[in-house]
């Protein structure tokens, strides 16, 4: 039998991916965390959340944990992709500030088609592994975009990736290199994404493994993890 066709707004497709992202780093999802991460009010997350679940989207009873269906993973996990696509390529291809490209993600994911996406995708991909592209290509970008946005402070901002950080140092996450595979996607899933306070709270005497605080937990990197995590630390 096909599927039937649900046409989600973009507040509930926001809830669908606020309940995905939530499980996969904390384990569980709860309203009133839901509420925080779409800033909203708790009675207006259990609302719309009876509506997903009449949708056949969420599991969800009161006082208990919230859930998703095999077909409500499989749709939040698209925006969730949609997301992270359009991170990645505004902030490594077009150079845009973190939280700049947060914001317009969010936005984005909702509204482009699945054909553009795709285009993007390839686009990003194209940039990294062309032999006239990559980081050299990246960097000439970076520099025309400060020539010619005097402005914007944002691109200017001194940045390291989180090898070189000293315990009890903190920053905000900048970008994830290494395109968008298995390793990229696994760190996004433990909570390392743009825009992203951390803390580093231990590294160990050969700088190998290095453990870091955030969202609420600790999490523990590979130093080869960690040096393609660019950061900009926190003024000291």
């Amino acid at each position: 039998m096909a599927k039937k066709s649900l046409k989600l707004t973009r507040r509930l497709e926001d809830y669908l991916e606020a309940v995905l992202v939530l499980v996969r780093q904390d384990g569980v999802a709860r309203v009133r965390d839901i509420a925080v991460a779409t800033n909203v009010s708790k009675s207006s997350v259990t609302a719309a959340l009876k509506h997903l679940a009449d949708d056949g989207l969420v599991n969800h009873d009161p006082y208990q944990f919230v859930t998703l269906t095999p077909r409500g993973t499989e749709l939040a996990q698209k925006v969730l992709d949609k997301h992270e696509l359009l991170m990645s390529f505004l902030i490594d291809v077009l150079n845009i500030a973190p939280t700049v490209a947060e914001e317009n993600a969010c936005r984005m994911e909702h509204v482009v088609d699945d054909v553009v996406m795709e285009r993007l995708s390839l686009l990003a991909a194209f940039t990294q592994q062309c032999p006239q592209g990559g980081s050299e290509w990246a960097k000439k970008f970076s520099d025309y975009c400060r020539q010619n946005q005097p402005g914007t402070s944002e691109q200017s901002t001194l940045t390291t990736t989180m090898d070189q950080m000293k315990p009890g140092r903190g920053g905000k996450i900048v970008k994830i290199s290494g395109g968008v595979g298995p390793a990229r996607r696994r760190l996004m899933d433990m909570g390392v994404t743009p825009g992203t306070p951390f803390k580093v709270e231990r590294v160990a005497p050969l700088g190998d493994p290095i453990e870091i605080r955030i969202r609420k937990y600790h999490l523990t990197l590979r130093k080869t993890e960690a040096s393609g995590i660019t950061v900009e630390p926190d003024e000291e």
